[in-house]
């Protein structure tokens, strides 16, 4: 009997093509302005918060879980982030931010109806936003502030034994700050800021083949906000006639 193994060569092939996938740069990326995941549990269980988180907060990352809630429940939650970056360059060597903390509430609601074949779900959270603000003054914006709430409706139910599916809505509202100097006004301030909102959508299926496993699709669209604010502006120069001191620009 002929006993089948793979040769030296193509394990050598597959651990080389491995390595290239797990190192490659477009496979990593940050989360840029995205906050933690709301809840101690989903904190905790990253990906894996898409099938295993069973409380309130799943509103935010799987709503077809929802349907697993057995009786009326209130969550609120806080994170607590602090970051800080750096600059360097061979002409503005070592700028960096100031410290900065933000505190993240979130609260999650679920009401299950119909003798419990659906639940009714209610989450607010801030899924975006971080600021920045520069220990020295340059020419560049020096703080900049994104905030993002959202408010998501949500119902979840069993379609069969096993198969759960959750629906909602997103309601975005979003705030947004920068300031910057500029040397034409005397290295005087221009300061933006403005809100906005918009609306989204996000669905979920649930499979339990096993009382072991699970499997997850979810699914959250995009969103587009529109601003609409003021801009700021003040100068130290004295020249009147050329640049008021200060000014506020609202658009039409």
């Amino acid at each position: 009997m002929k006993r089948f193994g793979w040769s030296p060569f193509v394990l050598s092939a597959l651990a080389v093509f491995a390595v290239a996938v797990v190192m490659w740069p477009a496979m990593c990326e940050a989360n840029g302005i995205r906050n933690p995941p709301a809840g101690a549990a989903a904190l905790s269980m990253d990906g894996g918060k898409s099938t295993l988180v069973d409380d309130p907060s799943v509103i935010s990352c799987n709503p077809a879980n929802l349907a697993e809630i057995k009786e009326p429940s209130l969550m609120i939650a806080m994170n607590a982030i602090a970051g800080k970056a750096g600059y360097d360059h061979r002409i503005l060597a070592g700028l960096s931010t100031k410290n900065s903390i933000a505190l993240l509430p979130d609260m999650f609601a679920a009401l299950p109806i119909g003798e419990g074949r659906y639940v009714l779900g209610l989450g607010v959270n801030t899924p975006f936003g971080q600021s920045a603000e520069w220990e020295d003054n340059f020419l560049f914006p020096y703080f900049s502030e994104l905030g993002v709430v959202n408010v998501n409706p949500t119902i979840a139910g069993r379609l069969a034994k096993g198969i759960s599916i959750g629906l909602g809505v997103d309601l975005y509202m979003s705030t947004i700050e920068q300031k910057a100097l500029v040397p034409a006004l005397g290295f005087g301030e221009v300061k933006l800021s403005g809100s906005g909102s918009g609306l989204g959508a996000n669905a979920a299926v649930t499979w339990r083949p096993t009382g072991r496993q699970q499997v997850a699709l979810t699914c959250r669209s995009g969103f587009d906000v529109e601003y609409d604010g003021d801009t700021e502006i003040s100068s130290p120069c004295r020249c009147r006639s050329l640049w008021p001191r200060r000014a506020t620009l609202t658009p039409g």
